[in-house]
């Protein structure tokens, strides 16, 4: 079953899952950052996987960091359709 109430839904959820008996298990919290670089940085490995799942962990407190998404040779605009 998948039931994807998102951030609104949460409370919902909570209370649906309680009264059917269903144990949850809550997952860190994921936190976006956009890294934006050269196209030239990026090619070794976009030409091989056009999005690639990049995974490392922090020295400091062994907290797992990974990509959300690539977008390989992109552009970002500025607001201005």
């Amino acid at each position: 079953m998948m039931a994807p109430p998102g951030r609104a839904g949460a409370e919902w959820f909570r209370d649906e899952a309680r009264k059917l008996g269903i144990e949850l298990m809550p997952n860190p919290l994921d936190v976006g950052v956009r890294v934006e670089v050269p196209k030239y940085v990026m090619d070794p490995v976009t030409n091989l996987y056009m999005d690639p799942k990049i995974i490392m962990y922090t020295r400091s407190h062994d907290d797992k960091v990974r990509t959300f998404c690539v977008n390989p040779g992109g552009f970002r605009c500025n607001g201005e359709v």
